[in-house]
């Protein structure tokens, strides 16, 4: 993925990226930095995603943070802004996958609760109201209309 192909100029934008460690999520990471964002990558995969983070530099940091655990969300988003010094936009991109493609009857109960847990209550508390103000006009979850889905400033 190129950075041309993720979003415009983001020179100075500071955007969280969950599910960040690798994958699709490390690549948004990539791109972002290269286009000049600051980025805070976040996932469950320590050391891949200190690794990553390194590997970006300077203006990528990682967060521990666990998207089925409530709490963990909202210190982890707090962090997140701390670290950038606010937040002008969300990647959110954590999620398990391991359940695509099976009937019903071949998921156990756990794993569907872990999957709902990550996939859907995750995103639900991080949009939940933190210590951190939205950026100026409010958060945009729609990528058509904004680059990267962020709002400018």
């Amino acid at each position: 993925m190129s950075a041309a192909n993720l979003c415009a100029d983001m020179k100075g934008r500071r955007v969280l990226v969950t599910g960040g460690a690798r994958g699709l999520g490390a690549a948004f990471a990539s791109a972002l930095i290269q286009t000049g964002a600051r980025v805070v990558i976040t996932d469950i995969l320590d050391d891949a995603g200190r690794a990553l983070a390194q590997q970006l530099g300077p203006d990528a940091h990682y967060l521990s943070m666990d998207m089925a655990k409530p709490e963990a969300v909202r210190q982890g988003v707090d962090q997140a802004a701390q670290w950038l010094g606010g937040m002008d936009g969300l990647v959110n991109n954590a999620a398990i996958t391991n359940s695509g493609g099976k009937d019903m009857q071949d998921i156990a109960i756990d794993t569907w609760d872990q999957v709902m847990a990550v996939n859907v209550r995750g995103p639900w508390w991080l949009r939940m109201p933190t210590s951190q103000p939205a950026p100026p006009g409010g958060w945009s979850t729609s990528p058509r209309t904004r680059p990267c889905g962020v709002r400018p400033a």
